[in-house]
């Protein structure tokens, strides 16, 4: 999409648009969206470096978000900003968190360094207009708001609030064809699917190759597979129109449901404030909890990913479009209940030139998602919050860890140099190593402190003189430092209580009303559960566990601290008594020497914890067979608080929580939550049905739409779609519509748009076949005036779903506005824009053909009586656009010039 608007105004014919704003580009853009409130644009300009990864689609170097009026830049992000890889992140915890295999691997068996690619594919906002998502050429989507904080206002760097990673969860097994398949109907019996796995499943797979992989015999080698985004769609549940009747199942649903939404973040009402300091900002967004079910739908080349709430990866699936290779973008509609996901591939021409058409449309289908949209709704919440509240944790943990050593490092120096003067007077004899010389020096200070200046310390006296003599430690800059020391532990206990414990509180907190409402759930309906009472039950155990553990270890915490400060006092006391030997008895350096002795309380202490073994889990083991995160201070004084915080350490289950620490405690409630989430994946995997919707004749162009139906025999106004048939006393009713409009070449040369309107009936046939049953679409066809080539076609609609505040009310009736399709046309020299209400078309019958979950569309022969949309000039010279079959159905006419595209 290029802009250039330098034409001459005086040649312009008469606009029935209202000009709004008029903009230059210098550089193509690639991918753009409009706001659903109509008041923002997303544009992503530029022209990125293409990664290496056999994608063929446009990538732009930055992403801008301009308000339409005033042109205000809100959001501005660079190339560097274009990837889902942030700096200090991990994607390990990411993809686990998501189920996802390992990395994807090229030809070569060689992965794909996802650091270096950069660039946006697409764009798309969420329902309520606060949130764009931005595809990504590494094959991510970066959400962010466009809405600005009060930090932001202080010169705040921006921060996205979450990026998801699209990884190969399905493994397509389909051997590549010289020729397409007919009709493009796919084998589903050659597709085979990756469960979800854990983090540890996702290492191993890494390691090693999948049977299935090594017996694979391709006739041709497959072209390396691109992750990058090419299509996405964001689209909130609406209900269905008032006028059709409620099951007895969906009253009880909803009537249930008024009571469950109760359950939903209740905690916020008694939990302490800072629980919630993460989700307080975000409440007013799709991110809430309590707003309605959405459903997030990113596609790349190969795959097709759902994600509730944009964070909650329900399903993922092959889209098996032909020729992969040559795909630049995929256009995506979901149904008005989130239940089905039509598609369409954007093919790039052929090496002649040759523009390439698909000729159908997939469809998938998941009816369990709309039956199950209030227990998602649950579940979504509970995702987003649990692995929120869990990645808060660790990021915790990992702070502490690194304020803990900063704390310590003073300390570690001084001793590192004592262990240096131990080696030089041949007290130790062996290398550096925290655990050997801690242990040494733990040795050598008792044997100090219960012995003294005597010939039992032997040379270590020497040493210790000379360590206790050195200018550094001199009593005013061990007071400092001593000061120093103390504030950094007393800061890092509190915010582990503060950012930590709080957390994992809440965790506690959720993990059990979640349990309680799946236990609920199994006994109210035993026959559609999700999740499994036991997997849900673990979870609350080792989130129990979890904080248990936490627990313990602040009281090791508190434990050390109070080491730290015994040790700092007798460091200072046995400095000052060392300097004030040899000298007269009425020195200043003897009168510090008392006034500084070390209480015999302190000594006590101090020789307790140095003749006590370490405070440690039995079983504390390392990835890598080493314990080298441990400091050496806290050796010394007996509690390696690191081993509880370490990213690398972990430990087996043993019978008691004493065999646990803080990380692997944390690992065991990450894992129990994947296998909550799994289990619902699993489910929703197994109910997908991937549907092929074909075209007997073929097209130039094709848009997708889906609409509300209503349960009317005669329209009776505006909010829905009812059709007008042209046949007697017929009437066709459907919960929705699939519209999929085609320009198509007619048997004289010309153009004819083609409308065809699905009922949702006739998916839930192709799904389960009933005999007897005729299957039945509507069809529409108008002539394109001589003269005239489409070049583009596009659905213009208001669904009457979006709103920039979440809204829980199930009653609330969804009424659709404004309903058009819009043609960029080719008339002469001029490329003009036609806006087309289509609502008043008179549509016709036509029967279907479904065979294995194929349906086939065939088009009504020309009788010669199809309309013709064409430009007319009125009697004042006016040029408008109308329909020569319809007076009432005014449309309206911009034009272009032919320097526009």
């Amino acid at each position: 999409m290029t802009m250039d608007e330098t034409a001459d105004e005086s040649q312009s014919a008469p606009q029935h648009f209202t000009p709004i704003q008029t903009r230059r580009f210098r550089t193509p853009i690639p991918c753009w969206s409009l706001c659903p409130s109509m008041d923002l644009l997303g544009l992503g300009s530029g022209s990125a470096e293409a990664a290496a990864t056999g994608c063929c689609v446009a990538a732009a170097d930055s992403v801008t978000v301009y308000r339409i009026v005033s042109w205000q830049r809100l959001l501005a992000l660079s190339n560097k900003e274009l990837t889902s890889h942030e700096e200090g992140g991990d994607d390990d915890w990411d993809l686990a968190e998501d189920g996802c295999r390992a990395p994807v691997k090229t030809n070569d068996d060689e992965s794909i360094n996802h650091d270096s690619i950069h660039g946006a594919t697409s764009l798309t906002w969420s329902p309520d207009g606060r949130l764009i998502a931005i595809g990504l050429q590494d094959g991510g989507v970066l959400i962010r708001s466009v809405e600005v904080s009060e930090k932001e206002d202080e010169g705040e760097e921006k921060k996205s609030m979450h990026i998801i990673r699209t990884a190969f969860h399905a493994r397509e097994e389909v051997t590549v064809e010289e020729k397409p398949p007919r009709n493009n109907v796919v084998d589903l019996k050659k597709i085979t699917f990756s469960p979800g796995v854990t983090r540890s499943m996702a290492a191993k797979q890494q390691r090693d190759e999948t049977p299935e992989s090594k017996e694979a015999t391709p006739q041709k080698k497959q072209p390396s597979r691109s992750t990058a985004v090419i299509g996405m769609t964001w689209k909130r549940v609406a209900p269905y129109h008032s006028s059709w009747p409620l099951s007895s199942d969906e009253w009880e649903r909803r009537e249930s449901w008024k009571y469950t939404s109760q359950l939903i973040h209740r905690g916020n009402k008694f939990l302490p404030p800072e629980c919630y300091h993460n989700t307080a900002a975000n409440e007013k967004n799709l991110f809430s909890p309590l707003a309605h079910l959405n459903v997030l739908c990113v596609a790349t080349q190969n795959e097709l990913h759902w994600y509730l709430q944009s964070r909650y990866r329900i399903m993922s699936n092959t889209l098996n479009f032909w020729s992969p290779s040559s795909i630049k973008g995929v256009n995506m509609v979901c149904s008005p209940d989130l239940s089905t996901v039509l598609c369409v591939a954007e093919h790039q021409p052929d090496e002649k030139g040759t523009p390439i058409f698909s000729s159908g449309v997939r469809v998938f289908s998941c009816p369990l998602l709309a039956s199950k949209r209030f227990d998602l709704q649950i579940l979504a919440a509970s995702y987003r919050s649990i692995f929120s509240r869990l990645k808060s944790v660790k990021i915790g943990m990992q702070s502490a860890l690194v304020s803990w050593g900063s704390a310590l490092r003073p300390l570690d120096m001084k001793f590192q140099r004592l262990f240096q003067l131990f080696r030089n007077y041949n007290v130790v004899t062996t290398d550096f190593e925290v655990s050997s010389t801690s242990q040494a020096i733990r040795e050598e200070l008792l044997r100090f402190i219960l012995s003294g200046r005597s010939t039992v310390v032997g040379d270590a006296s020497n040493a210790l003189d000379q360590f206790f003599t050195r200018a550094d430690m001199h009593d005013q800059l061990l007071l400092r430092e001593a000061g120093g020391i103390k504030a950094s532990l007393g800061s890092i206990e509190s915010k582990l209580r503060t950012t930590v414990q709080s957390e994992i509180r809440a965790l506690v907190y959720e993990t059990d009303e979640l349990y309680g409402i799946i236990k609920t759930h199994e006994v109210t309906a035993a026959d559609s559960i999700l999740v499994e009472v036991d997997v849900a039950l673990k979870l609350y155990t080792t989130s129990r566990i979890l904080f248990l553990t936490f627990e313990r270890f602040m009281a090791h915490v508190v434990d050390a601290r109070s080491r730290v400060n015994d040790f700092l006092a007798w460091i200072r006391g046995t400095a000052t008594e060392i300097r004030a030997r040899g000298t007269a008895a009425d020195s200043i350096l003897r009168q510090h020497a008392r006034d500084r002795r070390c209480p015999h309380g302190v000594v006590c202490r101090v020789s307790d914890f140095l003749s006590t073994p370490m405070q440690s889990p039995n079983q504390c083991i390392t990835n890598d067979g080493n314990l080298d995160h441990r400091k050496l201070t806290e050796c010394i004084i007996g509690v390696p608080l690191s081993d509880n915080l370490a990213a690398n350490t972990s430990t087996s289950v043993g019978p008691s929580i004493g065999e646990l620490t803080l990380n692997s405690a944390h690992l065991n409630t990450f894992h129990a939550a994947a296998a909550v989430f799994d289990q619902p994946r699993n489910i929703f995997s197994r109910s997908l049905y991937d549907l092929h919707l074909t075209f007997v004749v073929e097209h130039k162009l094709i848009a997708l739409h889906t609409r509300i139906g209503a349960n009317y025999d005669e329209p009776l106004g505006d909010g829905y779609f009812s059709p007008q048939i042209n046949a007697d006393n017929m009437h066709l009713h459907s919960p929705y519509w699939i519209f999929v409009a085609r320009i198509i070449t007619s048997s004289d040369g010309g153009n004819v748009l083609e409308i065809n309107a699905i009922p949702s009936d006739v998916l839930d046939n192709a799904i389960e076949p009933t005999e007897g049953t005729i299957h039945v679409c509507l069809q529409a066809h108008l002539r394109i005036d001589d003269g005239c080539e489409v070049l583009s076609m596009a659905f213009y609609s208001d669904d009457g779903n979006s709103s920039l505040s979440p809204n829980l009310d199930i009653d609330a009736e969804s009424m659709e506005g404004r309903q058009s399709l819009g043609l960029i046309v080719k008339n002469g020299m001029n490329e003009e824009l036609w806006k087309f209400q289509y609502n008043n078309v008179f549509f016709e019958l036509c029967d279907l053909d479904m065979d294995n979950r194929a349906i086939r569309i065939s088009t009504k022969a020309d009788q010669g009586d199809w309309p013709i949309l064409s430009t007319i000039t009125d009697e004042e010279g006016e040029s408008n656009l109308k329909s020569k079959y319809t007076d009432d159905n005014q449309l309206a006419l911009l034009s272009f010039f032919s320097d526009l595209t």
